[in-house]
């Protein structure tokens, strides 16, 4: 089925309600990330010809996984609707509020009349985010931290303005300050706390880790392959999840070691795997850094002949962030790993919709769906009727699908009769230790 053909069935109604949920984060109906910054670049480019200032502030929500971990997860969307609703409450007409991701979100503040008029504003949303939630006999309490950066005093340049509002945010959270407003001062301080170490000696000393997140099968919850996950266990900032990590990493001069690094040490798991009588492919992630490198296909498998790892038993996954940067070096670079019979997966699938344009443009074997598509499939008519829509087209196109974030035996069941292949969630399988998944799939029978 083409996308056309998919659009039509799914109607014109639907067709409105499948655009809704790439533009809006279906938890909270804030405008998720790729709608912002759309909205910064048609901001940015009015403020140059206008000649007005804005600034964009950066939210990250303290110690929420904790609270995810030890209050569960309805406490946690508890806890990003209320702040996100703050958030909306206190919003001028001109600003925009966004969730860019997981626990952050993002404000545009228009036309503010200094770095002062930011700050104001900061405080104002610091105050009402800190403010107690009701939640059973003990309310949640959370912290935040706020990043600013202006245009033009800080940069021109939008990805400049978001890496300064994010390293303004770093030392409003080291500091413990409710807000920190970008200074060049940060450079050296960044540096340190961030990438100021030697990568082969963090991998070398396991300073950096990594767990593995099933991906299973709907009926049995059997566990059909894994997602690497690296996590930093920083001396001054403590642990460091992935998704800064890889944002760090990808930001870093090293990044070229950091995966090289990452790939023989998951590799090199396969193989002991292997050993033990598991076989189990390994997803990871790939940046777009590397995929504009011509010798990233002979890097990967130089890293596979080292480590005796069959091709078939790696899977490099794409998010939508590639497709915003993809071009003929990287469609060849794609091309080239799967040649190597080197599986692709294409996670994210249907966010921001530049995936589906280059799905005709190289093989893809799996195919992730989003959450925002499959969260309410179980009790939204739209919903069910579109995923179902994307379960067929993946199909038709030869890939199988994994349905990301379901939380619910419902929905499961649901997504079985709409012929999904396999889930990735949370709710049935956090990440797991190295010990963790040989004690699932020993061969012994141990469960």
């Amino acid at each position: 089925m083409s996308t056309r053909e998919a659009r039509q069935r799914i109607g014109d109604g639907q067709s409105e309600q499948l655009l809704w949920l790439g533009l809006y984060d279906n938890l909270t109906n804030l405008p998720n990330r790729y709608l912002f910054l759309d909205r910064l670049h048609h901001i940015k480019r009015q403020a140059a010809r206008e000649k007005y200032e804005f600034a964009v502030l950066m939210i990250n929500l303290r110690d929420f996984r904790r609270l995810n971990a030890e209050a569960g997860h309805q406490a946690g969307d508890l806890v990003l609707v209320t702040l996100a609703d703050r958030l909306r409450d206190l919003a001028r007409d001109s600003d925009t509020i966004a969730r860019f991701g997981g626990d952050v979100y993002t404000v545009i503040l228009r036309n503010i009349k200094s770095i002062a008029d930011a700050e104001s504003i900061a405080g104002k949303y610091s105050r009402v985010l800190h403010q107690p939630i009701a939640s059973g006999a003990e309310p949640l309490q959370i912290k935040a931290s706020i990043g600013i950066s202006c245009y033009p005093q800080h940069s021109e340049d939008i990805n400049e303005l978001l890496h300064q509002a994010e390293k303004a945010m770093l030392d409003a959270a080291g500091s413990d300050a409710p807000f920190s407003v970008y200074s060049e001062l940060f450079e050296d301080a960044v540096a340190v706390n961030l990438y100021n170490y030697n990568i082969d000696e963090l991998f070398r000393d396991e300073d950096i880790r990594f767990r593995y997140q099933p991906i299973c099968t709907l009926t049995d919850r059997r566990i059909v392959s894994v997602e690497a996950l690296c996590r930093w266990n920083h001396p001054v900032m403590g642990e460091i999840y992935p998704e800064k990590l890889i944002i760090d990493a990808m930001n870093s001069p090293s990044i070229k070691s950091f995966v090289s690094n990452s790939l023989r040490h998951i590799l090199n798991q396969n193989r002991a795997w292997q050993a033990q009588g598991i076989t189990l492919p390994v997803h990871f992630n790939l940046s777009a850094y590397m995929l504009n490198d011509p010798y990233t296909t002979e890097l990967i498998v130089d890293l596979l002949n080292e480590s005796q790892v069959a091709p078939e038993l790696l899977v490099i996954e794409l998010t939508e962030t590639e497709f915003y940067s993809m071009n003929s070096l990287t469609i060849r670079v794609i091309q080239e790993l799967a040649d190597q019979k080197i599986r692709i997966a294409l996670d994210d699938f249907g966010v921001g919709f530049s995936s589906m344009s280059h799905l005709l443009e190289f093989p893809i074997d799996l195919i992730k769906i989003d959450r925002v598509f499959v969260e309410g499939v179980h009790r939204n008519h739209k919903a069910r009727v579109i995923t179902e829509a994307l379960i067929d087209m993946s199909h038709q196109l030869g890939a199988s699908v994994v349905a990301e974030g379901v939380d619910n035996d419902e929905a499961v069941r649901l997504l079985q009769e709409l012929g999904c292949d396999y889930i990735q969630s949370h709710a049935f399988y956090q990440p797991l230790s190295v010990e963790e998944i040989e004690e699932r799939l020993n061969p012994a029978g141990r469960t």
